[in-house]
C-alpha cells in the first residue's frame, strides 16, 4: 500500500509541475517547452534534421561516448521519409585526438512529428581516413630516414675503420712496432 500512495505521490507532483509551468509560462507552446525542459515529454520534432538531433542526443548518452561539432544535413527528403547525414567528432579518452565520423540516419514522419532511427552506424569520414593516411604516412617516412641515418653512420663508421686498418697494411713503416727481445742464442 505503501509503494502505491508513492506511486500516487509522484505522478501529482508530475501533474502540479506541468500545470505550473504551463500557467507560469503562459501558453501551449512555452508548456511544450518548459515539459521538455522538465524531462515529462519529448520535444516535438517538427523536422526530420530537429529529429535526427534528438535521436543523435539520445544514441550519444546511451552509449557514453562524448562528442562536439555535430552538424545535421537533409541529403534526401520526399515529406514523408527523409535521410539525414550526420557528421560529429568523438573522442573516447583524454588522451585520444577527437576524430570527425558521419552516418546517415533515415527518418519517417508519423502524424505530425519526425521519427528517426535509434540505431546508428558511425564511421571515419573520408577527410578523417586521409588525414590519419597523411600521419602514417609522415610516421613511416620519419622512421625510414631514422633507419637509414643509422644505417648510413654504421656504413660510414665501418668504411673509416676498414680505412684506417688499410692504411696500416699499406704503410708498415709509418707503424712503430715494439722490440722483441730473446734470450735464446744466436
Amino acid at each position: 500500500m505503501g509503494t502505491r500512495l508513492s506511486n500516487t505521490m509522484s505522478l501529482l507532483l508530475i501533474a502540479l509541475t506541468a500545470m505550473f509551468s504551463f500557467i507560469a509560462c503562459g501558453g501551449p507552446s512555452e508548456q511544450q517547452k518548459a515539459l521538455e525542459e522538465a524531462g515529462l515529454v519529448e520535444s516535438r520534432r517538427s523536422s526530420p534534421e530537429a529529429a535526427a538531433k534528438a535521436a543523435f542526443e539520445i544514441w550519444a548518452q546511451e552509449a557514453g561516448i562524448p562528442y562536439r561539432n555535430e552538424r545535421y544535413n537533409g541529403i534526401y527528403n520526399d515529406g514523408t521519409f527523409a535521410t539525414i547525414h550526420i557528421r560529429a567528432e568523438f573522442r573516447k579518452r583524454l588522451e585520444y585526438p577527437w576524430l570527425e565520423n558521419e552516418a546517415e540516419l533515415e527518418c519517417k514522419k508519423v502524424a505530425k512529428e519526425w521519427e528517426c532511427e535509434r540505431r546508428m552506424y558511425f564511421q571515419l569520414t573520408q577527410a578523417e581516413r586521409a588525414r590519419q593516411q597523411r600521419m602514417a604516412m609522415a610516421t613511416a617516412t620519419a622512421q625510414a630516414a631514422a633507419w637509414a641515418a643509422t644505417a648510413t653512420a654504421e656504413a660510414l663508421s665501418r668504411e673509416a675503420t676498414a680505412t684506417a686498418e688499410t692504411a696500416v697494411i699499406a704503410t708498415p713503416e709509418a707503424v712503430v712496432l715494439p722490440q722483441l727481445r730473446h734470450n735464446w742464442p744466436p
